[in-house]
């Protein structure tokens, strides 16, 4: 993606990028400091590749605790990602700890057992993660969609057993502590101790903050279910409350909702927020698409929510250059959201929203953005439907399309937000690239 950044984050993006791959170096410093020449030893590769591992799982635990600096400056979606680079980084220099290790102690202490069973555990979780909690090119492949899709729909590997046993790695990452502090190298020098203590206490306080105190300081700031309204068979809309003090959203962000009802359980879920900025109530579009969104129809008014948010980026800003939004079936939340902010400050520049769905009772508010592009000149809807024969609602986001419906001349200075499924985002993506579009923009939960 290319993006035009303010002087200040053209420095500060990259600059904690580089200094989370390069942080390794003072560990490494102060564990190799004055011996560097012994560093080809298989004894001393297998604890190189220990100390890195130790620092990238660190910064894994830190990454996934929704640190709000950090979302401001890269958007939620985006540290989740690199959470996952980082997860992945630690799990192959873990290995590779393991493997040198082994060559020199063939005896199973407390300590390397201790050891083991923390890089077990982080080596299930990552698996589980990737198979099931994370879209990736594997998942294109028939026979391993096909594994997954048994697992899900007959073990009830759902979204919140899954979310449930990822937050184990916080356990893993635990027993690594206990490992490396038990270990003769670190216990000779105190500031070893010292340095893997701090970083320990740090994740592991960051991990409790996000998962036990800060739910704590939202109830107190929870919202209630004001009414569960049905917009099509498989589509609903759930209202609530905003308590005063509670700081607004920008259109187009989400947040993660625990929806305290025993119908549902008691685990939260990413959605993005659809209501308007301005609006006295916060609301949520849901398709059912699970076992959880299932049971949400069924939520009564009166039901306690607590709301983590607003996270994320995707937020246009009218500064004079042309716009295209791209929605996929649900992915129009954010654009609802968007249109009914924009929709009282008027659309300033030209704006194309095309709406691709596969059956047309789905495109709740349709008629909402009909009326928007009959007030507003600026203003281009165009439906499309796969799944059935609609009148005027024909088509395929391809290059030749997008070419052919945008309503401006130069495709350099469009910028183009996308949201909806997963091969929608890799497809549209690709076209808008073929057609000379580099300003895009899209959002994406990792899990």
């Amino acid at each position: 993606m290319m993006k035009t950044l303010p002087m200040n984050n053209r420095f500060w993006k990259p600059f904690w990028v580089f200094t989370v791959i390069l942080s390794p170096a003072l560990p490494l410093q102060l564990y190799f400091g004055g011996s560097w020449y012994s560093i080809f030893h298989s004894y001393s590769l297998g604890m190189f590749f220990g100390i890195v591992s130790y620092v990238y799982f660190f910064f894994t635990l830190i990454a996934a605790s929704r640190i709000r600096f950090f979302d401001r400056l890269y958007g939620h979606d985006k540290v989740l990602v690199f959470h996952g680079y980082m997860a992945l980084a630690a799990l192959v220099f873990s290995v590779l700890h393991y493997i040198f290790k082994t060559m020199f102690f063939k005896e199973n202490t407390v300590q390397i057992v201790i050891g083991a069973t923390g890089l077990i555990l982080f080596l299930l979780i990552s698996v589980l993660t990737i198979f099931f909690m994370v879209n990736m090119p594997v998942h294109r492949i028939k026979i391993i969609r096909k594994f997954k899709n048994y697992f899900v729909y007959h073990f009830g590997f759902d979204y919140s057993l899954l979310k449930l046993f990822h937050n184990f790695t916080a356990l893993a990452f635990l027993l690594i502590t206990v490992h490396i502090l038990g270990a003769s190298a670190t216990l000779e020098v105190t500031s070893r101790i010292i340095a893997v203590g701090t970083c320990s206490s740090l994740a592991l306080f960051t991990f409790i903050n996000h998962k036990f105190l800060r739910p704590v300081l939202h109830y107190r700031k929870s919202l209630k279910v004001t009414s569960v309204n049905r917009l099509a068979d498989n589509i609903i809309e759930i209202r609530m409350n905003l308590p005063q003090g509670r700081a607004p959203h920008k259109a187009g962000q989400y947040g993660y909702f625990r929806f305290l009802s025993p119908l549902c359980g008691r685990w939260e879920h990413p959605f993005t927020v659809s209501s308007a900025p301005q609006s006295k109530e916060l609301a949520i579009t849901v398709k059912k698409l699970g076992n959880y969104t299932e049971k949400l129809p069924e939520i009564k008014a009166g039901t306690r929510v607590i709301f983590d948010g607003p996270y994320g980026k995707f937020t246009p800003v009218q500064n004079g250059n042309p716009l295209l939004f791209i929605a996929g079936g649900i992915g129009i939340t954010p654009f609802l959201s968007i249109l009914s902010h924009w929709e009282k400050d008027r659309i300033m520049v030209p704006l194309t929203l095309i709406w691709s769905s596969r059956y047309f009772n789905e495109m709740i508010h349709f008629k909402f953005f009909k009326r928007i592009e009959e007030q507003n000149d600026n203003f281009r809807f165009i439906p499309i439907v796969t799944g059935e024969m609609v009148q005027g609602c024909k088509g395929r986001i391809d290059s030749v399309f997008l070419k052919d419906n945008m309503n401006v001349k130069k495709a350099d200075n469009i910028s183009a937000f996308i949201c909806g499924p997963e091969p929608l985002l890799h497809s549209a993506s690709k076209n808008l690239k073929e057609i000379g579009i580099r300003n895009i923009y899209f959002e994406k939960f990792s899990y």
